[in-house]
């Protein structure tokens, strides 16, 4: 049986991230952070919304984000486009923010 996500939908994980980033306040021409190795769910939310998948670094003990390498990617970009962080769990892992 497929679980329900916070918004009450089953199996429908695109449609939680797209009103998850609606929620968000996600805009056409923002740019979303994810890292490459996301599920294709998240991509296409983001560019349901009209924003820009940006990526960022992986942490190659545990394939998901590199909480390092984003703090140091948002603090020498400073760009204002990015709008959100979508840290995806993955590999029956959980992101956690450690850095």
């Amino acid at each position: 049986m497929a679980r329900r996500c916070r918004h009450g939908r089953r199996g429908q994980r695109h449609g939680c991230h797209r009103a998850g980033s609606a929620g968000a306040g996600i805009n056409p021409g923002d740019k979303v952070v994810t890292v490459a190795n996301t599920v294709t769910a998240t991509v296409s939310a983001i560019t349901a919304r009209g924003a820009r998948p940006f990526y960022t670094e992986i942490d190659p003990a545990t394939m998901l984000l590199d909480v390092t390498a984003l703090e140091t990617m948002l603090t020498t970009l400073r760009d204002p486009k990015i709008k959100a962080v979508v840290p995806v769990h993955l590999y029956a892992r959980r992101w956690t923010c450690h850095g």
